[in-house]
């Protein structure tokens, strides 16, 4: 009863912030908000001026994928230029809005947006103070178009929320996976479980929502380094058959797992929504730097299925500026993977790491496509349709994948060995 009293509590003050908003933005953000990474978000900017300047909200969220309980926690905004046309500085303003269990702490809180050139990107980071109120911590950010004649009023044009689901310390690998040269090796506990081979270890926590959150590790130098978060491991965008889909992500519920000399497995059970249940199957072996996964949805009612999408990664130690509410421009990565190559990957420190998946359609006429953002420093892969597949009650589908970490990398590149075929 007291996470529907807090979600209700959250939905109730994103609907007063809402009705500031237009008509038309107040639809932009039901559909924005209801999208995931794997399929393009609607522009929360819209005109029908042909060339004129059309913004999206790319991201909006904790860069590191969660907070931690009762410390400060950062927000981080991504706005980009989605149009062909240049957008002139001082024409757009965001607000952030503290909405639950938060409180502000530092930053400017009404920044104002710099000229963006088409596909330019700029970012905002806020620090947050969160209350002892017993809330899930959730804020807003508002797009704001500013007056641009004398006597007009500001103009709110979108709005999106980020809830943030919290751990009780800070993510680290530590106990309990052995050291390097043990069996393979996987386990779980109340609130963690494990998987490792020689050359590659993950760990996993169940966030506040019950969300997995992943650590990657490679042995490196006689230890486990720590190379990527990834979280959520799995999401979906699905509805019954005649609604419109929305986004849902893995909640974690019980796990298994098994060793041999030659190979660890590791098994998370859980749901998506109400509509799935989802096991994910994990295998380390000896001696290699690749996990393989396995995901089985089955739909417990008539569901329709528009998109999977994989772990979303992130560096561990993501290096950022201070939260103090001012506009960086977010510049792309410099290196780049053939635009054909099934497989996504990020350049951490002296390592790459990354996701590959096989070509062959689970689904027919389904296709794949690699989902980054925040300049290329958080990466996904993910199949999806443009008119979702009805999948009958008691039916399955399958997607495979394989997780990787290399540990000397000189180059983006070298993921490309561990690709798919």
């Amino acid at each position: 009863m007291g996470r529907l009293l807090n979600q209700f509590y959250v939905i109730s003050t994103l609907t007063s912030v809402m009705a500031l908003l237009p008509a038309s933005a107040r639809a932009q953000l039901h559909m924005a908000n209801q999208q995931p990474a794997a399929i393009p978000a609607m522009p929360l900017v819209q005109s029908n001026a042909g060339a004129a300047p059309q913004l999206q909200m790319e991201f909006l969220g904790s860069p590191q994928g969660y907070a931690v309980n009762s410390s400060p926690v950062q927000f981080m905004c991504v706005v980009k230029n989605t149009s062909s046309a240049p957008v002139a500085a001082g024409a757009y303003r965001i607000q952030c809005v503290p909405l639950d269990g938060l409180d502000f702490f530092t930053g400017d809180t009404l920044p104002v947006l710099p000229a963006l050139q088409p596909l330019q990107q700029a970012y905002i980071l806020w620090q947050l103070k969160p209350r002892d109120d017993g809330h899930p911590y959730a804020a807003t950010a508002i797009l704001q178009q500013l007056a641009t004649a004398p006597g007009a009023s500001i103009t709110p044009v979108g709005v999106r929320i980020a809830v943030f689901p919290t751990l009780p310390t800070q993510a680290h690998f530590g106990t309990p996976i052995a050291g390097l040269a043990k069996s393979p090796q996987a386990g779980y506990s109340t609130n963690a479980a494990w998987l490792a081979a020689n050359l590659i270890a993950m760990k996993v926590r169940p966030l506040s929502n019950r969300e997995p959150l992943a650590l990657l590790a490679a042995a490196s130098g006689g230890q486990w380094q720590t190379y990527s978060i990834a979280s959520p491991l799995i999401e979906l965008l699905s509805a019954k058959p005649g609604q419109q889909p929305w986004h849902q992500t893995f909640r974690w519920l019980t796990s298994a797992a098994s060793s041999s000399n030659r190979q660890a497995t590791l098994t998370l059970n859980g749901t998506c929504g109400k509509l799935w249940t989802v096991r994910l199957t994990m295998t380390a072996l000896a001696n290699s730097a690749t996990i393989r996964a396995d995901l089985l949805l089955t739909a417990t009612n008539d569901a329709a299925l528009g998109a999977v999408q994989f772990p979303v990664l992130r560096p561990y130690n993501l290096a950022l500026p201070a939260a103090d509410g001012t506009v960086h421009m977010l510049a792309q990565a410099t290196e780049q993977l053939p635009a054909a190559s099934n497989i996504t990957a990020l350049h951490v420190g002296t390592g790459v790491c990354g996701e590959t998946w096989p070509t062959m359609s689970p689904i027919p006429g389904w296709q794949w496509r690699r989902v980054a953002t925040l300049g290329g420093l958080q990466s996904a892969g993910s199949w999806f349709s443009t008119q979702p597949t009805t999948i009958p009650a008691g039916n399955s589908v399958e997607f495979k994948f394989r997780l990787f970490v290399h540990p000397l990398a000189t180059s983006l590149l070298n993921a490309l060995a561990y690709q798919e075929h």
